[in-house]
């Protein structure tokens, strides 16, 4: 099966409380994607066709000016 991933770059650059709410920030994402139903879409996904996998990749990155 496929997976959800969440990656990171650079979340080392934010200060504490801007650390805070991308910690909040990231886990809202993580509970939009649950509550959407995201991982059973992808298995019903990856069943149509024989040898599918299918990946989604949920990028994070703090490009600080």
């Amino acid at each position: 099966m496929g997976d959800i991933l969440v990656e990171t770059k650079n979340e080392e650059h934010l200060k504490v409380q801007e650390y805070v709410q991308y910690l909040k920030t990231k886990e809202n994402v993580r509970e939009f994607l649950d509550k959407a139903g995201i991982e059973a879409f992808l298995r019903s996904a990856e069943k149509s066709v024989n040898g599918l996998t299918v990946d989604v990749i949920v990028r994070f990155s703090v490009e600080k000016k």
